[in-house]
């Protein structure tokens, strides 16, 4: 869903892999893009954050709270 821009639908499907013990970090980056995406940055946040927290370095999640918190 994720890579046909159908964001409303890829959301469930990263987070119920998450539920389930995922650790991948493009989920929860690519969670966090698809907030962003449909413009609710407040939950995007969320999982730029966590993706941060497991790497710090993350360029992609780091990118998206930037431009998250550049959003009025």
């Amino acid at each position: 869903y994720y890579v046909q821009r159908n964001y409303e639908d890829a959301i469930p499907m990263f987070e119920k892999a998450i539920e389930l013990g995922s650790t991948s970090l493009e989920y929860r980056y690519e969670l966090g893009l698809s907030y962003s995406y449909l413009g609710d940055c407040e939950q995007a946040i969320i999982w730029f954050e966590q993706t941060l927290e497991l790497d710090p370095n993350n360029e992609i999640a780091l990118q998206g709270l930037r431009d998250c918190e550049s959003t009025p």
